[in-house]
């Protein structure tokens, strides 16, 4: 649990400070970006729970990549769920909090640079399906 948290945190930390590294190390090569596909920025979730798949374009060069999800907490967001080593450009969650999250992906190119999206918000706008079993989408 503490190695999982510790890496996540790791993650964070090295997406949230990129732009910096990006602006003061001259000897970076070109950023690159990941375009995220779906669910489209600023989409609404209209019931819970629901399967949602995650798409982004691959980048070249790339073969892992991570997603992190944070859910918004009053005015805050925080992070809810990472997946990482992900080998392909999508991956399928459920969801089942009923609340705004966003989303984005990230990675390491060759040259050991950080590579990430933008974030991508969904907001939460139905109720939680008690009488259907099955999950559906967005």
């Amino acid at each position: 649990m503490k190695k999982t948290m510790l890496s996540a945190l790791l993650i964070f930390v090295a997406l949230a400070t990129f732009p910096l590294e990006a602006q003061t190390n001259t000897n970076l090569p070109a950023v690159k970006t990941i375009t995220l596909v779906s669910p489209r920025d600023n989409t609404s979730l209209n019931r819970v729970p629901a399967q949602i798949n995650f798409k982004w374009l691959p980048v070249e060069g790339v073969t892992q990549y991570s997603l992190l999800i944070q859910i918004k907490d009053g005015t805050k967001w925080k992070n809810h769920l990472t997946r990482r080593n992900l080998t392909g450009n999508t991956v399928t969650v459920t969801y089942d909090k009923t609340k705004d999250f966003r989303w984005l992906v990230g990675s390491m190119g060759a040259q050991g640079q950080v590579i990430k999206s933008l974030f991508w918000k969904v907001h939460y706008r139905g109720e939680v399906n008690t009488n259907d079993s099955t999950h559906r989408n967005m």
